[in-house]
């Protein structure tokens, strides 16, 4: 299915599942929502206190928010992947 066009009842009821912190997804759902399930933060506890981890940046944060992903230094292009990866191309093009 297209991801602008998913069908409620299609992905209620898909066998094709995928693993999520928040319990099974549609595959359909999934890739429809990919950079928000590849891009969020992970909480990594730590004996210094919680720390956070981002897929699309190297190294940890202490923060859980996004980082900047329009800063080169935090997120090489190469590094970027779907939509983000895009919208970065769309701005350095733009320049």
């Amino acid at each position: 299915m297209a991801a602008d066009a998913l069908q409620v009842d299609r992905c209620a009821s898909c066998v094709f599942m995928v693993a999520t912190a928040n319990g099974p997804l549609s595959m359909c759902v999934h890739n429809a929502q990919r950079d928000q399930h590849l891009a969020s933060p992970d909480r990594i506890d730590e004996s210094t206190g919680p720390r956070w981890w981002n897929a699309a940046v190297p190294g940890m944060s202490a923060y859980s928010d996004l980082p900047d992903l329009s800063d080169p230094a935090l997120a090489p292009l190469n590094r970027l992947k779907g939509q983000m990866r895009a919208v970065r191309q769309a701005r350095k093009d733009a320049s």
